[in-house]
């Protein structure tokens, strides 16, 4: 009887491995794609990857394991990990020449929009998460600095995709936005609204007639920049409130992409607020003349319409 132990013993433990679900022995099932995802990960196949955890997602669209692995992959399978980025960033003309972020000879069309496609898929994915809205292994807390990040970096490559097809390109208005030294305050100022503002007019003074489409899309981008910053900031102050230490200093981010905002609230062409805040309604001409003399160009501005 003894001797036939061996054999009963591995009779039941091949039984038990065969039928237990999900245990150590087994490393994938077959046609599980989140973990073929990963292997691909692993080898750098990251668009492979990307494709894996995509079929993931289309199987269970809220399974938070699929969407944050599908973010990462799509941002690394873009040549974008966090190393490159950061690396290029520092060095970037923004740093020495102030300009804002991926704007410059660094940041050619191909590679802004490279960026763009990878940063706006990686939102689509993570936002549910955020959300409540999801199941899984990573939840609201797991992904808020990559979130916030992906929002910020989206807010200000959205001033490339003037025309708001998803794309940067050549048919994109390249706005002129640098740093700007005011009389009352500093930060970052759009130096070319009334080229973009005045384009494809059939007759008139460039600098006092406006397109009234080009004033509403630039509105438009306005709000949009505003609203993502605005979402971009909650989700950094909840960061703080939680008092976790975290590999970069969020007020600092938290202060550049607010200046961006003041950019875009300030700018905003015919709408009767005071943008700017100093207690008038439009009052400047887009004519690239400093009207109200408080330093800035353009700002709060209104014009006659075509």
């Amino acid at each position: 009887m003894y001797r036939r132990l061996p054999v009963l013993l591995a009779v039941v433990l091949s039984a038990g491995l065969l039928t237990v679900g999900c245990n150590i022995f087994d490393w994938a099932a077959e046609d599980d794609p989140i973990a073929e995802g990963n292997a691909l990960m692993r080898e750098g196949d990251y668009a492979a990857a990307a494709e894996q955890f995509a079929k993931a997602m289309d199987e269970d669209p809220e399974n938070s394991d699929a969407r944050y692995y599908h973010a990462k992959a799509v941002i690394h399978a873009s040549g974008f990990n966090a190393l490159r980025l950061g690396s290029e960033l520092e060095e970037d003309e923004f740093a020495s020449n102030d300009l804002l972020p991926f704007f410059g000879d660094n940041w050619p069309d191909e590679k802004a929009n490279r960026l763009f496609g990878a940063v706006r898929t990686a939102v689509d994915d993570l936002r549910p998460i955020w959300d409540g809205k999801t199941h899984g292994n990573f939840g609201p807390r797991d992904i808020d600095l990559d979130l916030a990040l992906l929002v910020g970096m989206r807010s200000i490559l959205q001033w490339r995709d003037i025309d708001f097809d998803g794309t940067i390109g050549p048919d994109d208005f390249q706005f002129d936005i640098e740093w700007f030294e005011g009389f009352n305050a500093d930060g970052f100022a759009l130096k070319n609204l009334a080229e973009y503002i005045s384009a494809d007019k059939s007759a008139g003074d460039a600098d006092l007639l406006c397109n009234p489409a080009h004033v509403a899309i630039f509105n438009e981008l306005v709000d949009s920049v505003s609203t993502n910053i605005d979402f971009t900031a909650d989700v950094l102050t909840q960061i703080l409130s939680d008092s976790v230490g975290v590999d970069i200093d969020v007020d600092v981010v938290k202060e550049m992409l607010g200046f961006v905002k003041d950019v875009a609230h300030m700018y905003k062409v015919n709408d009767g607020d005071d943008n700017d805040y100093d207690g008038q309604y439009n009052e400047e001409e887009i004519d690239l003349i400093d009207n109200d003399g408080d330093g800035w160009i353009d700002e709060d501005s209104q014009c006659q319409e075509i």
